[in-house]
């Protein structure tokens, strides 16, 4: 046994030396079966109780688990169903009231992805609102290493052409940007993230538009700062007198218009806190008449959007 002290007795004879050794090396032994029995029992009662907490608490997280699920279910169904999805029989109406002109109109949540059409659900021609797809294909293309935002196009840097073509929807701009790209990668862009776009033609269902929106705004398409870049450039444009004047200051808008020969378009963005929703308005006039009473249906579609998704007229 290894002694963790020493002890010098005095002088004394051989025998009483022995016998007092003997004692001691008894008692110790008996000490330390004692040590080693409660120790035994403690940790017999710690195995226990450390047994009995775990099972108590794989116990309780499992109801926990449960009453987590039970609660998002009640939740749910307090909630009801997506206002995207509940027809709203205002924009029907407007439709119905505009039969001179082609109208196709998608909403969005962007949360979801639930949607829903009104009108026409038919691919039409984009025009500018087409430059959206042309810029993220750009923007993607930059990500892979492919070309750069300063990248010289033109007589300007890339950035700054993408700039001017959604800001200010310069056509030439455009024109250079696709061009540096081929028309055939806009299609193909466009389809790898399940979009109905076709760069020959330049043509776009409204629900293929939403969609395209939501996944931009969501992020799943570009990273968080050429995201920010695109989205900034579509607030503040050259043109706002479609959706933005028929949407309250306490909402975010960020937007695209198009208007070419007899189309009229603006497809938008519309954010208040943790809502987001797309829509998408697409108008055609067979005979190029005034854009007064389109620009006026689609400001009446989009706040009957508006009131319906956000709660605001």
């Amino acid at each position: 046994m290894q002694l963790l002290y020493s002890y010098r007795p005095p002088k004394q004879t051989a025998h009483r030396l022995q016998y007092a050794s003997d004692q001691a090396v008894d008692l110790a032994y008996q000490r330390v079966h004692q040590k080693i029995r409660k120790r035994i029992a403690i940790g017999g009662m710690i195995l226990i109780v450390g047994v009995t907490i775990g099972i108590f608490a794989l116990n309780s997280s499992d109801k926990g688990a449960a009453a987590s699920q039970a609660n998002a279910a009640k939740l749910s169904a307090a909630h009801g169903p997506s206002p995207v999805m509940t027809t709203n029989s205002t924009i029907n109406s407007i439709i119905a009231d505009s039969s001179d002109y082609q109208i196709g109109v998608a909403l969005q949540d962007v949360s979801t992805g639930q949607h829903k059409s009104y009108g026409m659900d038919v691919p039409f021609e984009a025009a500018s609102t087409g430059k959206l797809i042309t810029a993220a294909t750009y923007y993607h293309d930059v990500e892979a290493g492919q070309v750069s935002l300063s990248d010289i196009i033109g007589a300007y840097s890339a950035q700054y052409q993408l700039q001017q073509m959604i800001n200010k929807s310069n056509n030439e701009s455009w024109n250079l940007i696709a061009g540096e790209l081929g028309i055939d990668a806009l299609t193909t862009y466009a389809s790898s993230i399940h979009v109905d776009y076709q760069g020959e033609g330049n043509t776009i269902t409204p629900a293929s538009m939403v969609s395209f929106l939501s996944q931009l705004y969501a992020g799943k398409l570009l990273n968080s700062d050429d995201t920010n870049q695109l989205l900034s450039y579509m607030q503040h444009t050259n043109d706002e007198s479609l959706i933005p004047p028929a949407v309250p200051d306490d909402i975010t808008v960020y937007h695209k218009y198009g208007l070419l020969d007899g189309e009229l378009h603006d497809v938008a963005i519309l954010v208040k806190g943790d809502k987001a929703y797309t829509l998408a308005i697409y108008t055609k006039d067979t005979d190029d008449s005034s854009d007064t009473d389109r620009t006026n249906i689609i400001q009446s579609i989009t706040k009957a959007a508006v009131s319906q998704l956000f709660n605001e007229n």
